[in-house]
């Protein structure tokens, strides 16, 4: 009944392959980022590296039930379909800066 779940799904496939299997696919780039006083935890390198595994299989879109849900990287959610998952990717300052000085076609407080 509950084989259809991503994260089942992602769990048998660490009981097949290891321990290690997400941890390893953790992409490089977020490690970098990183202030070199801090390392991951291994439990944050496993979610990036499901992450990047789903990301890299079955990517696009997300199936629940019949039913399809894409996801879609915007710059603000006026257009937008509301059945899809839409992620606005910013920094911190990024997002203060955008809903701190209004412009158009940009988001704000109200979109949250």
């Amino acid at each position: 009944m509950t084989d259809y779940l991503l994260h089942n799904k992602l769990s048998a496939l660490k009981s097949i392959y290891g321990s290690f299997f997400f941890r390893d696919k953790a992409p490089g780039t977020i490690k970098e980022n990183l202030r070199t006083d801090f390392d991951m935890r291994p439990y944050q390198q496993e979610a990036f590296g499901r992450f990047q595994f789903y990301w890299d299989e079955f990517a696009d879109r997300i199936q629940m039930e019949d039913r399809r849900i894409r996801v879609n990287e915007v710059d603000n959610f006026s257009a937008v379909n509301p059945d899809d998952i839409n992620i606005i990717f910013t920094t911190i300052q990024g997002l203060h800066s955008r809903l701190n000085t209004p412009r158009e076609n940009s988001i704000t407080f109200e979109d949250f």
